[in-house]
């Protein structure tokens, strides 16, 4: 039994994503122009060593880079603030630092380092993740297979087809307090993880190209997680509208996915290691085809390892009244985020 996490208050059936769970109202409004600054940050003491451990950006450069990416080249929408007490360079970089949450994992602490109240402080990260999150839904879902072979690395066009479009998809954990509820800590607890949790998925392509998909609650196989999210739908629209191949995606899962037949529907394909029963051994030939499959997917491990350099994502949610709508908007932004701020990982 799983649940999306965008949708846990109205819990009618056995699967339910994130973005449909707490009751604070979705439909909050833009940030507003307003007069600037205070100052709490000394551009003269950011230097790069303490920018990438407040943020893990490399430097201000890297850092406002990508600001100017996910404000769609706008120096309007990346200059607006939501109070007059911070400068729109510290609202950014409160906002990166939350992201992170390696210096500083409570907002009552973040709201005192920037001499701003509470509900301030999350007004201001909220209004910036608004706006990653936009920048998210216009970017293209995956990178187009031209741009995925001439960025990957030259020993997987040796490999294989130059035709053949790849994606690798791994699940991982985001842990949760055990909730009240028993039917909502049914469908958190995770047996495999031990724990109750959200399940995210991570796809990666052969460029490196990373891309979260939706939390959702712990309880769901990795079969139906699939299901849930749409994925192979989504990667078929993709792929028809990317005219630089025929080729449908080629999925590379792990043994306990359950996805052939939804894959063909979809007109892609799996790529799976053997599977065989306890008690039974493995053929010469499925050994070393699972080993082919085990050496192409391990990318997706460090893929995973990627999204676990949030704290937020590795340490989980602390508090059962966090808005688990923004965790799972915290989870997608940062899924989007690691690909300007890190090397790839294959």
């Amino acid at each position: 039994m799983g649940i999306n996490l965008h949708a846990i208050n109205e819990i009618g059936g056995p699967n339910l994503i994130f973005h449909e769970i707490n009751s604070e109202n979705p439909n909050r409004s833009e940030p507003q122009q307003t007069s600037q600054q205070v100052g709490i940050l000394d551009l003269t003491s950011l230097m790069p060593s303490v920018v990438h451990r407040r943020t893990g950006f490399e430097d201000l450069v890297q850092l406002f880079s990508f600001t100017a990416v996910v404000s769609g080249g706008s120096f309007e929408l990346m200059t607006k603030t939501v109070t007059t007490q911070l400068s729109f360079m510290e609202e950014w970089f409160l906002y990166f630092e939350w992201m992170y949450h390696r210096s500083r994992t409570r907002f009552e602490d973040l709201a005192k380092d920037y001499n701003v109240s509470f509900t301030t402080a999350k007004r201001v990260f909220r209004s910036k993740l608004q706006i990653a999150m936009r920048a998210r839904s216009r970017w293209p879902a995956y990178a187009m297979h031209e741009e995925d072979k001439k960025f990957r690395a030259e020993h997987w066009n040796e490999h294989f087809n130059e035709k053949t479009r790849f994606v690798m998809h791994d699940n991982t954990n985001v842990p949760l307090p055990a909730p009240s509820d028993a039917a909502l800590n049914r469908a958190t607890y995770s047996d495999y993880y031990g724990e109750c949790c959200a399940k995210g998925g991570a796809a990666l392509q052969l460029c490196g190209w990373i891309r979260a998909l939706e939390l959702c609650t712990g309880n769901i196989p990795d079969t139906s997680y699939i299901d849930l999210v749409k994925v192979l739908k989504e990667q078929k629209k993709f792929a028809k509208s990317d005219v630089s191949t025929e080729e449908g995606f080629l999925n590379i899962f792990d043994k306990g996915y359950r996805c052939t037949l939804a894959a063909l529907k979809e007109g892609q394909k799996c790529w799976q290691p053997d599977f065989a029963q306890s008690d039974k051994q493995f053929s010469r030939d499925s050994t070393l085809h699972s080993a082919g499959v085990a050496v192409v997917r391990s990318g997706n491990e460090r893929a995973v390892k990627t999204m676990k350099l949030s704290w937020q994502i590795r340490n989980g949610v602390v508090s059962s009244n966090q808005d688990l709508r923004i965790v799972a908007d915290h989870w997608l932004a940062w899924g989007f985020q690691v690909n300007f701020m890190y090397s790839t990982v294959l």
